[in-house]
């Protein structure tokens, strides 16, 4: 199998870390981080003083994730994969057992993960 190129545009250096916290690749980030915007709605206000909000669909628009291209992989944040639901767009596993910390701190995740529906 070919090595697929890995872009990283999360705006952070990734650190990917094996058994016994072996670090097995270092991605570093991309000088254009995708970003998400979004306006949010407000729905009511709890106990009066909160604002519930909503973020619809519609209001939602990405920018710096480039169009799929044959043999690479974008890594990006969770909510920007989430939305996309790209099979060439993943981010970080930072779920419980993909977190690698030391000491309460973040050193480095398990691998990465996909937000495509099956």
């Amino acid at each position: 199998m070919a090595q697929e190129k890995i872009v990283n545009l999360t705006g952070n250096d990734i650190t990917i870390v094996g058994n016994y916290r072996q670090i097995v690749a270092r991605i570093p980030l991309s000088k254009n981080p995708a970003t998400i915007h979004f306006e949010r709605e407000v729905i009511r206000m709890v106990n009066g003083k909160i604002p519930l909000v909503k973020i619809p669909p519609e209001l939602i628009w990405i920018e710096g994730v480039p169009d799929p291209e044959p043999g690479v992989i974008y890594v990006v944040s969770s909510i920007i994969a989430q939305h996309l639901k790209r099979p060439d767009v993943v981010s970080p596993d930072t779920a419980p057992g993909g977190a690698v910390k030391s000491n309460g701190r973040l050193i480095g995740v398990r691998g990465f993960q996909s937000w495509v529906e099956d």
